[in-house]
């Protein structure tokens, strides 16, 4: 959140038998990218799954479709 509005997130799922967590989203909104906030959300989102919910793995996955293209 930066002056009331959301700038970024992320949607994840806990699989606590696992001890793992699968990231499944993760955005910024285009005026904050390359600026660092993305890689303060990551670390927020690290610590609260490794420290919180005794996760010890992030997966994560990416799809090339997920890129737009500029026509």
């Amino acid at each position: 959140m930066k002056k009331g509005h959301a700038i970024g997130g992320a949607s994840f799922k806990i699989l606590k038998e696992a001890k793992l967590a699968e990231l499944s989203f993760f955005a910024m909104g285009s005026g904050y990218k390359g600026k660092g906030y993305g890689s303060i959300l990551m670390k927020h989102l690290k610590e609260f799954l490794l420290e919180e919910n005794h996760v010890k793995k992030i997966v994560t996955y990416a799809d090339n479709l997920a890129i737009g293209k500029h026509l």
